[in-house]
């Protein structure tokens, strides 16, 4: 009801009457009490899902792990990097595919930065434009960014021991671990 009020009062100023009540009055006159209930229960419902999108995180680092085949590159607090290189054209992408609560719509690129002991590599994301995709699980996205890498920085890559992964992206940095996984066999 209190969408209804604000778009009427909304309204009434557009109108210029001086009596809160006849703007509500003159607003209300225009619908049908079905229409208004149509409007009170659409208002009502999307605001019953972004509570519900707020209060969701349900979804684990250890679920997302288990639901996709393909060994994680890395790992944070909400989301599961799975990575690997990739040549076309003599052109080499270290293509990056991040899963978890991570949603985004970018204009202006993201960065990647790999940190090890004494090694430093800052790769820039290939597209300046990309977006993140819904999934069927609530509060899991999935956001797939390339990132231009040069040959003789992907020796130095392999070669050297990664401590952490940083991505910025937007007005996100998130600091991604090297993913361990523990053998089960042992």
């Amino acid at each position: 009801m209190c969408f209804l009020l604000f778009k009427a009062a909304k309204i009434g100023n557009d109108l210029r009457f001086t009596n809160l009540d006849q703007r509500f009055e003159n607003y209300f006159n225009k619908f049908s009490f079905a229409e208004i209930k149509i409007l009170w229960d659409s208002h009502f419902l999307n605001a019953q899902k972004k509570t519900e999108a707020i209060t969701q995180i349900n979804d684990t680092i250890e679920t997302i792990i288990e639901a996709i085949d393909n060994k994680p590159y890395g790992v944070s607090e909400n989301n599961v990097l799975y990575a690997g290189l990739n040549e076309l054209g003599g052109y080499h992408f270290f293509q990056t595919v991040i899963v978890g609560a991570i949603k985004v719509k970018v204009k202006n690129g993201a960065k990647l930065l790999f940190l090890g002991d004494n090694f430093e590599l800052r790769l820039d994301s290939d597209s300046m434009e990309f977006e993140s995709d819904f999934t069927d699980i609530k509060g899991r996205h999935i956001t797939k960014i390339d990132f231009q890498i040069e040959e003789f920085d992907i020796k130095k890559l392999q070669d050297n021991k990664l401590t952490h992964i940083l991505l910025s992206v937007k007005n996100h940095e998130i600091k991604f671990g090297k993913y361990e996984a523990f053998d089960e066999e042992e």
